[in-house]
């Protein structure tokens, strides 16, 4: 983030997001899997229909080379459950760098993960910070103002759960619990999230 002499402030983006829904990442994807259906690979805008990240340093499953997939079911003696799993690896944790010169209007910068972009905008994330009250801790800050902005459809979309009774409970119950944490019980929020995955399990056929 920048703030101009004269206070104008603005935001440089330093980064792509590897996310399935970039298109330079969608057709990267395709260029590597040549041989694959893209509404599979891309199933409900996630990759394998399992992750949005293109990128990521974890979520090694998607990273197994068929050789490995079929080692680890025999080591451990239980099949490795990934979906549509054709033509891997999908998962590469391969950087983008990108260099920017620094100048005097230059402030601070935001490393964050994708779901802070799901509830801001990077101008909006660069207003907030340079705007935040004193004492105030930045990532509590903008972690605050990401959940407050989620409505039903920005949570469907997140959860990957169909708009509907199930998604609207979570907006009415959970985010206004997650909106009051403490910067150190934000560690917390990986699991919840995962949780709240998980409920896509007890959604009924039709939904």
């Amino acid at each position: 983030g920048s703030v101009s002499q004269s206070g104008v402030v603005s935001a440089k983006v330093l980064s792509e997001e590897h996310r399935t829904y970039n298109p330079v990442e969608r057709e990267r994807l395709i260029r590597e899997h040549p041989q694959e259906d893209e509404d599979i690979m891309f199933f409900d805008e996630r990759l394998c229909g399992i992750l949005q990240p293109t990128r990521a340093f974890g979520d090694v499953a998607l990273k197994w080379s068929s050789r490995e997939k079929v080692l680890l079911e025999y080591v451990f003696d239980e099949p490795t459950f990934v979906p549509n799993y054709i033509s891997p690896p999908y998962l590469s944790c391969t950087p983008d760098v990108h260099s920017a010169q620094l100048n005097p209007d230059t402030q601070f910068l935001i490393i964050a993960t994708d779901g802070l972009w799901d509830g801001l905008s990077d101008e909006e994330s660069v207003r907030l910070i340079h705007n935040k009250p004193a004492g105030v801790n930045s990532a509590t800050w903008l972690m605050q103002h990401c959940l407050a902005q989620h409505n039903e459809q920005r949570l469907s979309r997140i959860l990957s759960i169909p708009p509907g009774p199930i998604c609207a409970t979570l907006g009415t119950i959970l985010l206004p619990l997650l909106y009051t944490l403490t910067h150190e019980a934000c560690t917390v929020l990986g699991s919840l999230y995962r949780l709240l995955e998980m409920l896509k399990i007890v959604q009924t056929p039709n939904s």
